[in-house]
């Protein structure tokens, strides 16, 4: 009976070394190099839609000082950081506001207008 006792042991021990062998030959997780993400500000200023004339198809822009773009200039509407129109810069201007037809889309008060 003790020789019964002493293989069931024996079996038990090897069983158990056998879970720890596994884990010893596990692979190494290998670590893949991050790239860092470059965050620049845009150099446009953006301009914010002061009234919307949708029978003239038409927007005033009100722009930061200094910053108005030229005529002609294609700028792109946002709203909610979607875009939703393009507008043209026209030649009408004052001051810090300017109108610009509407090419493409929809135009709300309160959206935002950048260039490229």
């Amino acid at each position: 009976m003790s020789f019964a006792v002493v293989l069931v042991m024996a079996i038990l021990l090897a069983g158990c070394s056998w879970f720890h062998r596994d884990h010893a030959k596990a692979t190494p997780v290998q670590v893949v190099p991050v790239t860092p993400v470059i965050v620049t500000p845009a150099q446009t200023a953006a301009a914010y839609v002061l009234l919307v004339n949708d029978s003239g198809r038409f927007v005033v822009l009100s722009f930061p000082g200094g910053q108005v773009p030229a005529e002609g200039k294609i700028l792109d509407i946002y709203r909610d950081r979607l875009k939703t129109a393009e507008v043209k810069i026209s030649k009408f201007r004052q001051e810090n506001n300017v109108t610009a037809d509407i090419l493409t889309g929809e135009v709300r008060k309160g959206d935002e207008a950048r260039g490229e």
